[in-house]
C-alpha cells in the first residue's frame, strides 16, 4: 500500500475517533470498546460498511466491504468482521475483560470507578459536574474542569505524561434545551493562543453531521429514519479522500 494511502487511512481513523470522543458529557464509565457505538442500531441485525474506490476524488464504481457488525435484538454487538488489504479479522464476542468497581451518589450518578490501578472520579456541585479526574498508580493522568455559561458547557482538559509534559485543550459545546450539543469547538491551548483544532455540528435530530479536523472535513449523511448512510472525507482542497456507505439488515 502506498504511503499516501496509509496516511489517509490513519487520518480518517484519528478524525473519526476524535469526532466520537470529543463530546462525552457526562464522561461515561469505562466500557468495552465497540466500533460504531454512536450509530443508531434500533432493530438493526447487521451493519455493513463499504468503501468506494476513488480516482481523483471520484467514485470508480468499485467498492470493498470494510466491516460487518452483528447485533442482537437489544442492540448489543456479538460479532464483528473487519477486512483490510491484507487480512480479515473476526471478533465473535464483545466481552468485558476487566473487573470494574463503580460507586454512585444518591442521584445515581457515577462518582468513582476503579479498574486495576486506574480510578476515575466525578465531582459534582449541586446538579452539575464540576471536575473529572483519572488517576493511575496514584498519579493524575487527566483532569477536566467544567464551567457553564447560558447555553454552553465548557471544559478544559489536561493530560499529564510520564515525561512531565502537560497537554491541555478546551471543548466548547453549544447545547439545546435538552442539553444535547448542536455545535462543538475544540482548541489546543498554549502559552500564546488557543489553536482551533476541530469543529463538529449536529442537525435538529441530534445527528453528528460532521465538521472540520484541522483543514480536512468530514461529512455524515443520514436517512429519514436517522440511520447513518454515508461518510465523506475531504482534504484541505476539497478533494474527496474517503467515501463510505452504510448498509443495514433489519430484524
Amino acid at each position: 500500500m502506498k504511503i499516501k494511502n496509509i496516511l489517509t487511512i490513519l487520518l480518517t481513523l484519528v478524525a473519526i475517533n476524535c469526532f466520537s470522543q470529543i463530546w462525552d458529557y457526562l464522561p461515561e464509565i469505562t466500557k468495552p470498546y465497540e466500533p460504531n457505538k454512536n450509530i443508531k442500531r434500533d432493530n438493526v441485525k447487521i451493519l455493513r460498511i463499504y468503501q468506494y474506490i476513488l480516482e481523483a476524488g471520484n467514485r470508480t464504481g468499485d467498492k470493498t466491504l470494510l466491516m460487518e457488525q452483528y447485533f442482537d435484538s437489544l442492540g448489543n454487538t456479538y460479532m464483528i468482521i473487519e477486512n483490510s488489504t491484507d487480512s480479515t479479522f473476526t471478533s465473535k464476542t464483545i466481552t468485558q475483560n476487566y473487573e470494574s468497581n463503580i460507586e454512585y451518589d444518591s442521584l445515581k450518578r457515577p462518582t468513582k470507578q476503579t479498574i486495576g490501578k486506574e480510578s476515575k472520579f466525578w465531582i459534582y456541585e449541586a446538579d452539575k459536574l464540576k471536575e473529572f479526574h483519572i488517576i493511575n498508580s496514584l498519579k493524575m493522568i487527566e483532569k477536566r474542569i467544567y464551567t457553564y455559561q447560558d447555553n454552553q458547557i465548557i471544559y478544559s482538559k489536561c493530560n499529564f505524561y510520564d515525561n512531565s509534559s502537560t497537554v491541555c485543550d478546551s471543548v466548547i459545546a453549544t447545547i439545546n434545551k435538552e442539553n444535547n450539543p448542536i455545535k462543538i469547538v475544540s482548541y489546543n491551548q498554549n502559552e500564546d493562543e488557543n489553536i482551533l483544532v476541530m469543529t463538529i455540528e449536529y442537525d435538529d435530530d441530534g445527528n453528528n453531521i460532521g465538521g472540520k479536523f484541522n483543514c480536512t472535513r468530514i461529512q455524515f449523511q443520514y436517512s429519514k429514519m436517522n440511520y447513518r448512510t454515508r461518510l465523506l472525507q475531504y482534504d484541505c482542497n476539497g478533494v474527496t479522500l474517503e467515501d463510505e456507505e452504510y448498509e443495514y439488515v433489519m430484524y
